[in-house]
């Protein structure tokens, strides 16, 4: 897949200019492709993946040692199964992909492609207009021996993954 491919994921890490220690999304076209990534995948994360995906949930899993990419350097791997069908045809028919925001690190996530051009597009072969981003990151969650914790709120709200998994988030 596209997210094993070292010299295109290091390609992204400098065309942000985003330090290579800090790990990067990886998106799916279908749950299958979990099998590539992920060692395991807790039941309290799967109830919010069935809730939330396709969608704006970043789930992160303990990585599988099959799965060697740059964007997962530590012993987790961040998934998303994004909510366009376009996109998740692609994914389907070429693998899981980096799926990080088109910006400068540091920088604000642009949500038009005249934005990605001025920040990243010196670094880029191709950029895609899909039309107006949505301006709210992922929520990203992860389970921890205290049960699921919340590492970034965005679209799914803190109240909407506690009512699924029955439990405050830490």
């Amino acid at each position: 897949s596209v997210a094993t491919d070292a010299a295109a994921v290091e390609r992204v890490f400098e065309a942000k200019g985003r330090p290579q220690e800090k790990a990067m999304p990886v998106l799916i076209g279908e749950v299958a492709q979990l099998a590539d990534l992920a060692a395991e995948v807790p039941p309290e994360l799967r109830r919010l993946m069935r809730a939330f995906w396709p969608g704006a949930l970043t789930v992160v899993l303990p990585r599988s040692p099959r799965f060697v990419s740059p964007a997962a350097p530590g012993d987790t791997v961040a998934v998303r199964l994004p909510d366009h069908d376009w996109l998740r045809e692609v994914l389907r028919l070429a693998g899981p992909v980096v799926g990080t925001s088109a910006n400068r690190s540091g920088q604000p996530s642009p949500r038009r492609a005249s934005e990605v051009a001025e920040q990243i597009g010196h670094g880029v072969d191709l950029i895609v207009d899909g039309g107006t981003a949505p301006g709210t990151a992922s929520s990203v969650v992860a389970l921890t021996e205290f049960g699921v914790r919340m590492l970034r709120e965005g679209a799914v709200s803190r109240s909407d993954l506690e009512r699924v998994v029955n439990s405050p988030l830490h």
